[in-house]
């Protein structure tokens, strides 16, 4: 998940881990921060864990990612509107998949970028899924400072914050 705001992007640990197993092209900048600061183990214990960027460049390159959930545009969606947003990464999916294996193998071969495609939205459909449960309280997220909860956490736990 992200969270981006006019001075910095915050991204968790696992979304970096993820995004270090592409090809996607993206500014040096998130790797020198990221080994700046030292040797980082993600695991279950820290994974949600967010890494602040401030540089303009990598705010930008983090805004411009749509298979990394945004915070700001999910945080208060209802139920049914969570629901129908996994619908449309689900559809996405099977079109692509649908797309790759009516493929002889030769064009299999020429479209793995479709295979990269597909795996990019099975994340997002993961994060999608730990958001909703973070947002009913079955996950606990340490929102960095000054990103308020979802509302309907903030309903339940009484936290203004």
């Amino acid at each position: 998940m992200k969270i981006i705001t006019d001075n910095a992007a915050y991204v968790q640990k696992k979304d970096i881990a993820y995004l270090s197993q592409t090809n996607i092209a993206r500014p040096i900048s998130i790797f020198l921060k990221v080994f700046d600061l030292g040797a980082i183990t993600i695991d279950e214990n820290n994974k949600n864990e967010f890494i602040k960027f401030d540089s303009q460049k990598d705010i930008s390159f983090f805004r411009n990612i749509d298979w990394i959930i945004d915070y700001n545009e999910v945080k208060d969606l209802s139920e049914k509107e969570i629901i129908e947003l996994g619908q449309s990464i689900a559809k996405e999916k099977n079109s692509i998949a649908q797309k790759y294996n009516a493929m002889e193998i030769e064009e299999k071969a020429k479209n793995m970028n479709l295979v990269s495609q597909y795996e990019l939205l099975d994340f997002k459909m993961n994060s999608l899924q730990e958001f909703y449960w973070f947002k009913h309280g079955h996950i606990d997220i340490k929102l960095p400072e000054g990103i308020d909860l979802p509302t309907r956490l903030k309903k339940e736990t009484g936290i203004k914050k």
